[in-house]
């Protein structure tokens, strides 16, 4: 081999521009969508940067899948409707396209603290909608937590990495058996839920009164509902109204 057809570089060395060069794409995407401090994030770099060349690679690509098409909406968005200067970037949740208007349509993250209800036909995009508002949650840090009625959340498995799932029908504890006085353990429990932002106060306060009514009906020997027995009789309570 002469010595001009020796490459410049040998296979270790070409690994480590590549590997950099990911490094810089990802970094870039990350600083640009803010998410530099999130956990989530900074563990996928983490392996772009330091794990074996596959998962270097699988991490990058997952990096920008989650993060170029948040930043293409935040782009669309500022180009299309600067009407939306006055809402920090930061704080943009992308919904969709008015259909009317071909607008894009924004919520103040700090909208979002009151209930927000999603309506629709059987198969329109509901869950694909719920999907996608809370992937851009959770890149703004945000926790999530989903109480699933209709099984829908078994494709989310697949969608967030880092999900826990919880089970009604298979939890070690029942947490709807008292330790002491009843009164006082379900004011303390639905009160956690409330600080946990689960449940608004006034919710909270109406559960505890429909549980003591529970209890009060008991006979002795009776076994204390599990949360799956609650939801349901939640659901009968509500068909009254």
């Amino acid at each position: 081999m002469n010595y001009s057809d020796k490459p410049f570089f040998d296979k270790e060395q070409l690994q480590q521009i590549e590997r950099l060069k990911r490094c810089t794409e990802c970094f870039e995407l990350m600083e640009t969508a803010g998410v530099v401090n999130h956990e989530y994030f900074c563990d996928l770099y983490d392996d772009v940067l330091n794990g074996r060349e596959t998962r270097s690679i699988k991490a990058a690509q997952k990096i920008k899948k989650e993060l170029t098409g948040t930043l293409l909406y935040l782009e669309t968005v500022e180009k299309i409707n600067p009407g939306f200067q006055d809402v920090p970037k930061h704080k943009w949740i992308f919904t969709g396209i008015d259909v009317a208007t071909n607008q894009p349509v924004i919520i103040d993250l700090d909208d979002l603290v009151q209930h927000l209800l999603i309506a629709g036909m059987t198969g329109v995009g509901k869950t694909t909608f719920e999907w996608n508002l809370i992937q851009q949650l959770l890149q703004m840090g945000v926790s999530i937590t989903m109480q699933d009625y209709q099984n829908e959340g078994r494709r989310a498995v697949d969608i967030f990495p880092d999900l826990l799932v919880l089970p009604l029908d298979k939890l070690p504890v029942n947490f709807l058996e008292p330790v002491g006085n009843p009164e006082t353990y379900f004011s303390h429990f639905f009160n956690e839920l409330v600080d946990l932002d689960v449940l608004m106060p006034p919710t909270a306060m109406r559960l505890v009164d429909f549980i003591l009514n529970l209890v009060a009906g008991m006979q002795p020997g009776d076994d204390y509902p599990s949360l799956q027995d609650f939801t349901y009789l939640l659901h009968n309570e509500a068909k009254k109204f």
